[in-house]
């Protein structure tokens, strides 16, 4: 499968665990394909892990996706994301 890039900036590929509600598993679909894995992790929730080029348009469209989409791993990910969270919600504070 091909890795997914996000808008013209280049991230550092890693392989992503996503965790989501069961009922947007066409969103994930639509943007990685109809062949990756998808597995059961919870009462009505699946994760994927997929190779994505980490970046801010990747932390932008899983905000995008709202609060009940996470990424999982790999930690330093999860912190990436974090971080990218907090500054732009400390754009908003003012």
């Amino acid at each position: 499968y091909s890795t997914m890039n996000f808008g013209m900036y280049h991230g550092e590929v890693k392989k992503v665990h996503i965790s989501f509600p069961d009922y947007m598993v066409g969103v994930f679909i639509d943007r990685f394909g109809k062949d990756i894995s998808i597995r059961p992790v919870g009462e009505r929730r699946s994760e994927i892990a997929v190779d994505v080029a980490v970046s801010k348009q990747f932390f932008g469209w899983i905000a995008s996706l709202g609060r009940w989409v996470k990424i999982e791993g790999p930690e330093t990910v999860v912190t990436e994301m974090r971080e990218f969270a907090e500054k732009l919600a400390k754009v908003y504070e003012e």
